[in-house]
């Protein structure tokens, strides 16, 4: 678990990884579904916060998924997501980023048809080499856990996500954390707000011919360090220099991979310098003892 230190005392305060930071890789056959659930329950597994599963869904599974993508961002001008003057994406399906519970789930609904576009043409089996659903559902009820869609007001969460991130000549996306969303689900009690931290799930749909990695430190912000630099709200971004000095780990990723992270510790996106970088994803929180839950 990562123990409390001050990481910085003039700027960065919160929690870190004490003894082997790390990521583990490993080809999607042979999967250890125990590292995913302790990234999910505990955060980490002995001291791994991400888990890269290599080859996970094959390149003309992936081809299908773009060009859906770039017919729907054709005919909607972009994609759903407004300029909010945070991240510059173009992004099919809804995100619980800044949004209460009823704001979320609105979006789902709104954006449910062309979500489901993504996946014309896709068998629903592929669906699982994209997702891992069926393994997640299974590896927690073996552990007496249930894994389910989260809801508000019954409606069920979104499935996922598709982005591609815009360069804004920094970094791709620049450095964040996802814990800052759950005081968004506070106000009106969205039950993702129990979750002790939050776990990303991202699968590689289109990787960058140079640049466009996955960069993550080993820093997981507490409240008060949000308030102190004003992203109470957001957790992004952070200011690039502020994170100097920081343990990190680079993970460069390709067409078919996918990953879990505990991303409530800072991560980004390196700057994507050739071709174009999409990914199809969602989080997932434990919220009791007994139910872990995924949202977008």
């Amino acid at each position: 678990m990562p123990q409390e230190i001050l990481v910085k005392p003039e700027l960065l305060t919160g929690a870190c990884i004490e003894k082997n930071f790390s990521y583990l890789e490993v080809s999607a056959s042979e999967v250890n579904p125990d590292v995913i659930f302790d990234i999910v329950t505990k955060g980490s597994h002995h001291g791994a916060i991400v888990y890269v599963l290599r080859d996970a869904f094959n390149p003309a599974l992936a081809t299908r998924v773009i060009e859906n993508f770039d017919s729907i961002l054709a005919r909607t001008e972009g994609g759903n997501r407004t300029d909010d003057s945070f991240v510059k994406t173009n992004q099919i399906g809804a995100t619980q980023f800044s949004r209460s519970g009823d704001e979320y789930v609105r979006e789902v609904i709104q954006t449910s048809s062309i979500s489901l576009d993504l996946f014309d043409g896709v068998a629903h089996d592929e669906i699982e080499q994209l997702f891992a659903t069926e393994l997640l559902e299974m590896t927690f009820a073996k552990k007496g856990m249930v894994l389910r869609s989260s809801r508000f007001k019954n409606i069920p969460a979104g499935f996922c996500t598709l982005r591609r991130w815009l360069d804004n000549g920094e970094m791709a996306l620049m450095p964040h954390d996802d814990t800052a969303q759950l005081l968004s689900a506070r106000k009106d009690g969205y039950e993702v707000a129990g979750a002790t931290h939050v776990v990303s799930y991202n699968a590689a749909v289109e990787t960058s011919d140079k640049g466009g990695a996955l960069k993550v430190w080993n820093i997981n912000p507490d409240e008060a360090c949000r308030e102190r630099l004003g992203l109470v709200s957001t957790g992004y971004p952070y200011p690039i220099d502020s994170l100097d000095g920081i343990e990190s780990l680079t993970v460069q990723l390709r067409q078919g991979d996918a990953y879990f992270l505990n991303s409530s510790f800072i991560h980004g996106v390196s700057s994507v310098q050739e071709g174009r970088r999409l990914s199809a994803g969602r989080f997932v929180g434990k919220i009791s003892d007994d139910v872990a839950v995924y949202w977008t």
